[in-house]
């Protein structure tokens, strides 16, 4: 027979799944398949960035310990952007990475920045200045605001116009897994001081 009791919690787990604070000690890593809760994650686990709260539920995807955990981000707010992670557990049980199933955008000083599910990064800034390196060539580096898992593809285009008599160059890119080089070198001799300005991007994977 099913308790008053029992009848609560099992139409409390099919609407919302139960809940764990932050002082729950329900470690993520192990729960049983079948669990389904809103989880702080002040709980003992690895856990996905971009929230202190995520409703989980983990199901078994095969025989033995494989299995499959969905994390949704929860917000206090519906006004900021959804945001789902995934990961599986092969049959032993142990489990691979989160992996977010929706683009992560972040800023700072460096730039901008979009991780993308499949492991795509793009990495751009508004404007960098180029100044004087040596005689014939001015540039600067630039540290993206998010690393690269390898060196990315990086292009740039000019914000300024150089001064008359000075405008025959080319350019080199040295990319690096967390920042690039960039230069303009002139046939010549640039006036010192020069400053270009330029904008810039990079493209690549974060895994």
């Amino acid at each position: 027979l099913l308790k008053v009791g029992d009848n609560i919690n099992f139409h409390r787990l099919r609407d919302s799944g139960a809940y764990y604070g932050p002082t729950a000690g329900r470690n993520i890593d192990t729960v049983p398949v079948g669990d389904v809760g809103l989880y702080s994650i002040g709980n003992p686990g690895a856990w996905p960035s971009g929230s202190t709260f995520f409703w989980v539920s983990t199901q078994r995807t095969y025989v033995t310990d494989a299995k499959l955990q969905v994390a949704i981000a929860y917000h206090a707010s519906g006004a900021q952007e959804p945001a789902q992670w995934l990961r599986t557990a092969s049959g032993d049980g142990s489990y691979g990475p989160w992996r977010s199933l929706t683009p992560l955008r972040s800023s700072s000083a460096n730039g901008h920045c979009v991780r993308f599910a499949d492991g795509t990064q793009i990495c751009w800034v508004d404007s960098l200045a180029l100044t004087n390196l040596s005689s014939a060539t001015i540039g600067t580096s630039w540290t993206y605001p998010a690393a690269f898992f390898g060196s990315p593809s990086v292009n740039f285009a000019m914000l300024d116009v150089p001064a008359a008599g000075f405008r025959e160059h080319s350019s080199r890119v040295l990319p690096n897994v967390g920042f690039s080089s960039i230069q303009l070198l002139q046939n010549s001799v640039w006036p010192d001081p020069t400053t270009i300005h330029v904008t810039a991007s990079a493209r690549g994977r974060w895994f």
